[in-house]
């Protein structure tokens, strides 16, 4: 069964690793032993890790494997018509996300696993974390995951099965090979977050976290390092490895006048315009805490 997961993920180019569900405690155990010893961002654990859940039973009693899969995914634009000009904008592989994605290799797997009497549900665990320490890929220097054939062009999505698992494929978080003897990503990084000699990100000086959370920006970011409309590319843009897929430019959105007004207003809400609002959600920018503040800055420059 197994194996016909793995062929039917393969037919969409989609790459997975099977591990025991254990594995969810390993992660919360190494996270909370991170953020003890400082390494992780104290505004990155309180923004991000109260969301996550690590007891897999809560979400599928009987859970004893964990899936996780990267699924490719390409650079997404969205064209935004404003006071009769249209700005183009865009948004990382890395940040791209979309529950559709989720579901759709979720149906995947069920439709195999299903008949068989077992069981899945969504894991909400920390992805990138979970690809690395899968095997499934590894940590750039720029502490994003690499899957071999996608680079970080890809979006990694995690399940509970009540199935067995396959041979346990767990290891400790590694950096590739080769960002051993390469720094084109620490000194492209305009705000300094990338250290030498390991892959944890110094994520106070990270471009990412402020873009992804409320409130004004701090003094020392600088208006000229905004590109995207969520995260950055500095650090992909110059990475060898990203070489043969940096011009992979996916889906497209297009937002009227009147939707982009609506959002630079903070006046969008999936009740009132639940059609626009489905474009948001397809493009990952339905978060309208913080999309409303980039678009502006964005336009103003």
């Amino acid at each position: 069964m197994i194996k016909r997961i793995h062929e039917r993920l393969a037919r969409d180019k989609i790459k997975a690793k099977i591990i025991p569900v254990a594995r969810a405690n390993d992660l919360k155990n190494w996270i909370e032993e991170q953020h003890r010893r400082g390494i992780i961002f104290e505004g990155v654990y309180k923004q991000y890790y109260p969301n996550i859940k690590f007891n897999p039973f809560d979400s599928l009693p009987g859970a004893k494997s964990i899936i996780v899969a990267a699924v490719p995914r390409p650079i997404t634009k969205a064209t935004f018509a404003h006071r009769g000009k249209e700005y183009n904008f865009y948004l990382p592989p890395t940040y791209s996300y979309n529950l559709e994605t989720t579901q759709d290799v979720m149906s995947m797997i069920k439709e195999i696993i299903a008949p068989a009497g077992y069981h899945i549900a969504v894991a909400r665990l920390p992805e990138k974390m979970l690809t690395v320490c899968s095997g499934l890929g590894e940590y750039g220097r720029n502490n994003i995951s690499y899957v071999p054939g996608m680079g970080s062009f890809h979006q990694p999505v995690a399940y509970y099965t009540d199935m067995e698992p396959e041979e346990d494929s767990w290891r400790e978080p590694a950096m590739m090979d080769v960002c051993l003897d390469c720094f084109a990503c620490m000194l492209d990084c305009p705000s300094g977050a990338i250290p030498e000699g390991k892959f944890q990100l110094d994520a106070s000086r990270c471009i990412v976290f402020y873009h992804e959370v409320p409130g004004d920006f701090p003094a020392w970011l600088k208006t000229e390092w905004y590109e995207y409309l969520i995260g950055c590319m500095y650090c992909q843009r110059v990475c060898p490895v990203n070489e043969p897929f940096i011009d992979w430019v996916g889906e497209e959105e297009y937002f009227t006048e009147e939707e982009t007004a609506l959002i630079l207003n903070n006046a969008m809400s999936e009740e009132k315009y639940p059609e626009t609002f489905a474009k948001m959600r397809r493009f990952g920018i339905e978060n309208m805490k913080i999309i409303p503040r980039n678009l502006r800055i964005l336009m103003e420059r």
